[in-house]
């Protein structure tokens, strides 16, 4: 386990649960075999908001800016909800 890989998890966490729809990623971790293969985009979450959860992850944690660009690199580009609403 990775350094980060708590405060990511907490990220996608949080993320995952105010998205539309929300989505409890504590499932996904369990059983990823399950999901379907473009799961992460069939959610939806403004990117303003991702930033928030993550400032506030970073803030909490007190990371440092190394930790913090990772966070945002791991929680909002690759494993974060799509920033385009479902519908379109």
């Amino acid at each position: 386990m990775t350094e980060l890989e708590p405060y990511i998890e907490e990220a996608l966490t949080r993320m995952y649960e105010e998205a539309e729809p929300p989505l409890d990623f504590t499932s996904v971790l369990e059983n990823p075999s399950e999901m379907d293969e473009d799961w992460y985009e069939q959610h939806y979450l403004s990117p303003d908001r991702q930033e928030a959860i993550c400032a506030e992850i970073e803030e909490e944690y007190s990371l440092s800016d190394r930790q913090k660009r990772r966070l945002s690199m791991e929680s909002i580009l690759n494993y974060g909800p799509s920033s385009v609403p479902v519908d379109e």
